[in-house]
C-alpha cells in the first residue's frame, strides 16, 4: 500500500465526480430543450382569414406587437428554437401587448427618441418628426419606459426623466 496509490484513488474519484456532474447537465439540458411549448400550427392573428407567421414578420421589420399571449409564446418558441434569443428583445408591456425589437435597432432608434424627448410629445409627434415606424416607436418606448429613461405624463403622452 503506497501512498501514490492512495492519491492516484483519489484523483480517479474526482474525475468521476466531475464527469457524472456533465452529464448530469447534459441530461439537464436535453430535459428543457423538450419542456419547451411546441405549438401545434401556425397561430392565427387578429384577421383571422389570414395566417401570419410572427417571426418571419419579425425578422422583416425588425420590431412587432403581439396582442395575445399564445401569439408571444409562438414567437419565444421560434426565438429559441432558431437560437436568436439573444438577438431580440422582448417585453410584456403595461397595456397588455408583447413588445419584440432587434438590440441593435433598439440602440439605434433609442438614442434619437431620447434626443427629441425634452419635452413632452406622443407617438404621432415622434413619428412625424423621426419618421420612423409607429409600431418601432411604440417598441422602444415601451422599453424605455421599463427601463426608467422615459415617464408616461398622461396617457400617450412621454417625457425623458
Amino acid at each position: 500500500y503506497n501512498i501514490t496509490d492512495e492519491m492516484f484513488g483519489k484523483k480517479n474519484k474526482t474525475k468521476n465526480k466531475k464527469e457524472n456532474k456533465q452529464q448530469n447537465r447534459k441530461i439537464e439540458n436535453r430535459q428543457n430543450i423538450k419542456n419547451i411549448e411546441k405549438p401545434k400550427r401556425k397561430i392565427q392573428t387578429e384577421n383571422k382569414n389570414a395566417n401570419v407567421d410572427i417571426y418571419s414578420k419579425l425578422r422583416e421589420k425588425r420590431c412587432v406587437i403581439v396582442k395575445s399571449e399564445k401569439e408571444a409564446k409562438y414567437l419565444s418558441y421560434i426565438i429559441k428554437r432558431e437560437k436568436a434569443d439573444k438577438k431580440y428583445i422582448g417585453i410584456h408591456g403595461f397595456d397588455g401587448s408583447y413588445y419584440m425589437i432587434d438590440k441593435d435597432l433598439f440602440k439605434s432608434t433609442r438614442l434619437r427618441i431620447l434626443d427629441l424627448l425634452n419635452e413632452p410629445m406622443d407617438v404621432k409627434q415622434l413619428e412625424k418628426n423621426l419618421k420612423l415606424d409607429a409600431e418601432l416607436i411604440k417598441s422602444t418606448l415601451a422599453l424605455l419606459l421599463e427601463e426608467g429613461d422615459v415617464i408616461e405624463k398622461r396617457k400617450g403622452i412621454y417625457l425623458k426623466v
